[in-house]
């Protein structure tokens, strides 16, 4: 057989690693491997720092370089927190400008009833005969207060926070019973602190030009003006803040509603004497109904407020002022401490029920920032400076007898 010539220069060998260098590949990056936010234990011997992985949804390491920690549950938290403050700013200032335009409502209304005095025959009716003035009252306490918290009832039922008023009974007697007195204190006291305040305007020289109530002249006078005080106001007033705007604004909370309608319900009294007075029983009257989850309560505090103003009139004007003073004196005494008692046993009995804990929805808003944002809107701001240009321009420097 033919001997096969080969070349010498080829080797049959094995090459030696270690007598050959070879170039070896690149480190390659760490294979991710998406696991929880857990760190991984350190084994033995291993004097490494102990690593944190991400919850899978970015990748910790990017071309062999360790990324910051990012936590993805986190930034989609934050940013749901985000679209819902947004959203339910955008819904509290619908709900005030809705607010807002009502009682701009309310004050064209008013204005457009002002118009009758321009007649001259119905001017002088007007303050020569008590029944045509109270009956007038009435028919504006209808038409001009009813009338525009009617529409707004309307306008927030296309909102989330539709109205729901409670016109049912209190579910717990005992506890409205308590609520009623416990508010009635409540009103009593605040008219002291008004009374408080409006001496020591006068001590600094400014003086209010609101009057008291007129003092009935027949028993049929006396029927209509409590019919006019002690029960339309109520009815009307007690369905605008405590029915329409209460029940709506509690879903954003039960202190943000009580502080916000008690404000308003100050705000549109539209005088420096009773804004004060107003504010202060706002709120009781506001907490009162939400506690009892009943408007009526809220109704009876409201009349039995403004009946003490017909008793001790008509005491004035049929028995002897003495006789009003010693009526009202006693009221005054007697209902603070029947108050007190009240609240005494209520907070004995419900104190559990902490019912200004309830923040309601769109709990990323804190209550001030509510409060801001209903009453920051254009058609509230307007609303509010003639409110209280009507109220300052009620101011002098002049004593008034009251």
């Amino acid at each position: 057989m033919d001997n096969i010539p080969q070349n010498e220069n080829i080797s049959n060998t094995t090459p030696n690693p270690e007598a050959t260098p070879v170039q070896q590949p690149a480190e390659m990056p760490p294979v991710y491997q998406p696991a929880f936010s857990q760190p991984q234990p350190t084994p033995p011997g291993n004097t490494a720092q102990t690593s944190y992985t991400n919850p899978g949804y970015v990748p910790q390491y990017h071309y062999g370089v360790q990324q910051p920690f990012v936590n993805q549950q986190y930034i989609d938290a934050r940013r749901q927190y985000h679209i819902e403050r947004t959203k339910h700013s955008k819904i509290l200032n619908r709900v005030g400008n809705f607010t807002g335009v009502t009682l701009l409502i309310l004050l064209a209304l008013a204005t457009v009833t002002g118009f009758v005095f321009w007649v001259p025959s119905l001017n002088k009716l007007y303050n020569e005969s008590f029944t045509f003035s109270t009956g007038f009252y009435v028919f504006y306490s209808l038409f001009s207060i009813g009338l525009p918290f009617f529409i707004l009832s309307k306008m927030l039922g296309k909102t989330p926070v539709k109205p729901a008023i409670a016109y049912e009974k209190p579910q717990n007697p005992i506890k409205a019973f308590l609520l009623v007195f416990i508010g009635f204190a409540g009103c009593l006291l605040a008219n002291y602190v008004t009374t408080f305040l409006r001496i020591f305007a006068e001590m600094i020289g400014i003086y209010s030009d609101y009057s008291a109530i007129e003092h009935p002249e027949t028993v049929f006078d006396a029927v209509l003006m409590f019919v006019a005080t002690a029960i339309i106001p109520p009815l009307v007033e007690e369905y605008a803040f405590r029915g329409v705007l209460l029940s709506a604004l509690k879903k954003y909370g039960n202190a943000f509603a009580i502080i916000t309608t008690a404000l308003l319900f100050g705000i549109f009294h539209g005088n420096a004497v009773q804004m004060p007075f107003a504010i202060l029983c706002g709120l009781f009257l506001g907490y009162a109904v939400i506690s009892s989850g009943s408007i009526w309560v809220g109704v009876i505090i409201h009349a039995l407020m403004n009946s003490v103003s017909c008793v001790s009139s008509v005491l004035m004007a049929f028995v002897s002022e003495d006789a009003a003073n010693t009526f009202y004196s006693a009221v005054m005494v007697g209902g603070i401490c029947l108050g007190i008692l009240c609240f005494i046993l209520y907070m004995a009995r419900f104190k559990k029920e902490n019912i200004l804990n309830d923040r309601g929805i769109g709990t990323e808003l804190q209550t001030s920032t509510k409060v801001g944002k209903f009453f920051g809107t254009p058609a509230m701001v307007i609303a509010i400076v003639i409110f209280a240009i009507e109220a300052i321009s009620g101011l002098s420097t002049t004593p008034t007898a009251y």
